[in-house]
């Protein structure tokens, strides 16, 4: 029997999506760059793919060239920063030694892109510790931000169009095993 609440999952996922997105946004505005936040739902085939994959899909497109390779770097790091600094705000430049592999396994490839590598342990400390002092000094802003997104019906209708999905693939999967001898 499948005991996993969707309701919060799917929610945490839209949650930390919005979270990466706006985290990006915020370091581009600490530069003086400005764009535009996209984030989606993800429709399925399986349960499965909903228990290892997020429901939610994110993009920042920064309007404007970036030319300055610390800047594009900081830009392409911010969003998976904020999400660790949601586990752990305390979270410093020296601690990516002991992360990073787990980080660069999570960057997705438009962030590997901009960063310059896949691997954040290869930066200069003092650009990720840049990096991480931006977010926090803007973080009250940051979490403003995201609560706006939050709070737009029409990713509250997003949200349940995934919840709505997710039950319709969970009666179907029940329907299949009771047809399984």
């Amino acid at each position: 029997m499948d005991l996993i609440d969707w309701t919060e999952v799917t929610a945490h996922d839209q949650r930390a999506a919005y979270y990466h997105e706006v985290g990006h946004s915020i370091a581009a505005a600490h530069f003086g760059y400005a764009g535009q936040i996209e984030v989606k739902p993800l429709m399925f085939n399986s349960l499965e793919q909903y228990r290892t994959d997020r429901a939610f899909s994110g993009c920042f497109t920064i309007y404007g060239q970036l030319d300055n390779e610390t800047q594009r770097q900081i830009i392409g790091m911010a969003g998976i920063l904020t999400e660790k600094l949601l586990t752990c705000f305390e979270l410093e430049a020296l601690d990516l030694a002991y992360i990073g592999d787990t980080i660069s396994e999570e960057l997705s490839p438009s962030d590997s892109q901009l960063i310059g590598t896949i691997d954040l342990c290869e930066l200069d400390e003092k650009t990720v510790e840049q990096c991480l002092s931006i977010l926090r000094n803007n973080w009250q802003q940051l979490n403003s931000t995201v609560e706006q997104y939050l709070g737009f019906t029409q990713h509250k209708e997003e949200l349940q169009q995934v919840l709505e999905h997710i039950k319709r693939l969970e009666l179907s999967h029940a329907s299949d095993s009771q047809n399984t001898i």
